[in-house]
């Protein structure tokens, strides 16, 4: 064959090779892929949706809420402070802050913390006094205050000592210090609204009221109004407070001084607070310690009642003044319950000493057994450790007696 005809029959071999028609080849993988990818981009996304639910932790509040009765200072106490100030080279100024040593861990523990503060913080312009009209140096609010003390109630019978002028003086002090003043009220206005202090997401409405004020009138130089307690205003001011707190707590300066037991007016104030939905009342006044119990209204609603508290510190005469209460209870709320838990009153024990001196206050259980004999009081009636000890065991119920008096 000539080379010429073999190079035409390899250029028609390979003229049929090359025109197989188009579809009916495989195509290559890398066709596949690459109409898999057009297809992908043209037809509409698929969307998934992961099912996603906001988890709300469970509510679980549970606070410390620490209260103490009448800090009623006397002209001894605040010479005792001066001298005590005097000793570290403040000359002029007073000194209350070694008194509270005994307490003062369990007041900076605690949450929230109460006090009656018995006597008027006026200021120095007013002169300062003892018993029986009142007004103490206001370094002692400033001692309250570096120890713990948070919810402040001046609504007592010595709140006009220095009359109206002095009652306005200390509302201002108080309202210069990091603190919920309460029982002192400016008008009307500011006493029909409603105290509130919150902690930790827990709100609390505080009423405050006070018998009176030993018979010392309002001058009318003022609008001030002195938080007299009466039916309708007390189920006024609890309906309101129901309604914007979860707890409502009410302070009581209330009862007979020197007595024990609660008297009738306590008793109907006391019902009337758990019928309208108070939680807790705080009792003060008469000077000695008073029961404790809980009252259960109709409706299943129940209030812890604190008759009263006793004396912080004093130098009142006699032993049964020298024994007050420290009260603590857990404040719980939860997604489901509301309560006032673990109630306990620790009792305290103020000590002076025969010149009124070393004013000092001390858990009951921890008070120095051979200090007894050497208390101011001792002037008046004999007294002893076991005096003390069965005295509280008289008046508190065990199930809320926190006290293991030492053999």
């Amino acid at each position: 064959m000539s080379s010429k005809l073999s190079l035409l029959l390899i250029c028609l071999l390979l003229l049929f090779v090359g025109c197989t028609p188009i579809g009916e080849a495989e195509p290559p993988a890398t066709v596949m892929l690459t109409e898999s990818t057009t297809a992908a981009t043209t037809a509409p996304p698929v969307t998934t949706t992961v099912a996603t639910t906001t988890t709300v932790p469970p509510l679980n509040k549970r606070l410390e809420f620490l209260a103490v009765g009448d800090n009623l200072i006397h002209t001894y106490i605040f010479y005792d402070a001066g001298e005590r100030a005097e000793a570290m080279g403040n000359s002029g100024a007073y000194d209350f802050s070694g008194m509270y040593d005994g307490i003062r861990p369990l007041v900076k523990a605690a949450d929230i913390a109460y006090i009656n503060q018995e006597t008027p913080l006026a200021g120095e312009e007013y002169g300062y006094s003892g018993y029986p009209q009142f007004n103490t140096p206001r370094e002692m609010g400033t001692n309250l205050v570096e120890m713990g003390f948070d919810i402040i109630n001046i609504a007592n019978n010595h709140m006009l000592d220095m009359r109206d002028s002095g009652l306005v003086a200390t509302i201002d002090y108080w309202d210069t210090q990091d603190v919920l003043q309460i029982g002192g009220y400016r008008d009307q206005q500011d006493y029909d609204t409603i105290r509130y202090y919150e902690y930790d997401g827990v709100t609390i409405a505080f009423l405050s009221y006070t018998y009176g004020t030993n018979g010392i009138p309002l001058q009318g130089k003022y609008d001030l109004v002195i938080p007299l307690p009466d039916d309708e205003t007390i189920k006024r001011h609890l309906t309101e407070a129901r309604e914007n707190a979860d707890f409502v707590f009410v302070s009581f300066h209330w009862g007979w001084e020197d007595t024990f037991d609660p008297n009738d007016d306590q008793k109907h104030y006391a019902a009337l607070c758990n019928e309208y939905g108070a939680d807790v009342i705080i009792g003060t006044h008469p000077h000695v310690l008073q029961p404790i119990e809980v009252l259960t209204n109709e409706g299943g609603h129940e209030t812890l009642v604190i008759y009263s508290l006793g004396n912080l510190l004093s130098t009142q005469n006699y032993y049964r003044n020298m024994v007050g209460g420290l009260v603590t209870f857990d404040i719980v709320m939860t997604d489901d319950l509301k309560a006032i838990e673990n109630v306990k009153l620790t009792p305290t024990m103020t000590y002076y000493n025969s010149r009124h001196r070393e004013l000092s206050l001390y858990l009951l259980e921890d008070f120095p057994r051979d200090m007894v004999s050497t208390h101011g009081a001792q002037v008046n009636k004999y007294f002893t450790y076991e005096t003390l000890a069965d005295m509280v065991i008289d008046v508190i119920p065990e199930e809320y007696l926190n006290f293991s008096p030492a053999e």
